[in-house]
């Protein structure tokens, strides 16, 4: 009788699925031990990192699950956390067995990506970064230059507004992107 419980908790189990990933709690391997003792299923489940913030939402989904089998009247479940050859066999179910590979990041890349960022505005961001564009253009690197906003302004509006000046953006060769903001002007 207890095998065959077991056997209708691990389904009940697998109706379970994980609010962020949308698979099956066994399917990522968070359903790391079921016990059935007197009427009480007794399970512990690996959270994919600690402090998960949907820990109450599948504690609620679980009880709910495990409760619709007959012969479980109380459910009690404790939480552990995935160590980090778990989370990477989660990462690979979810790639499809793909590892992930970023080119750029590659030791023998000649690709580099560098983040000017601050959290005040008004500190020269894009004044930096404009110019440390031209000056690696200028020295021969290819560079890409991405921004929603050049001093303050959309940068659509500030180069329609100097497609005359002698500016040094303007000057050097290098690829120019910008993005659409619903902050715009």
């Amino acid at each position: 009788m207890s095998d065959q419980t077991l056997s209708l908790i691990s389904d009940a189990l697998a109706t379970v699925s994980d609010p962020e990933l949308h698979r099956p709690l066994p399917d990522l391997g968070m359903v790391e031990e079921v016990h059935f003792v007197d009427g009480t299923a007794k399970l512990k489940i690996l959270l994919t990192i600690s402090g998960c913030p949907m820990r109450d939402r599948l504690q609620k989904d679980i009880n709910e699950a495990v409760l619709k089998v007959p012969q479980v009247s109380s459910v009690e479940i404790e939480f552990g956390v995935m160590n980090e050859t778990q989370r990477d066999n989660v990462k690979k179910l979810l790639r499809g067995g793909r590892e992930k590979f970023i080119p750029f990041a590659q030791p023998d890349s000649l690709t580099r990506v560098w983040g000017i960022s601050s959290g005040k505005g008004g500190v020269g961001k894009s004044s930096v970064t404009v110019n440390l564009a031209a000056a690696l253009s200028e020295r021969g690197f290819k560079v890409e230059y991405s921004t929603q906003m050049f001093m303050g302004i959309p940068f659509r509006d500030f180069l329609e507004s100097r497609a005359n000046d002698q500016l040094l953006l303007i000057r050097h060769s290098f690829r120019l992107k910008y993005a659409e903001s619903k902050w715009s002007r």
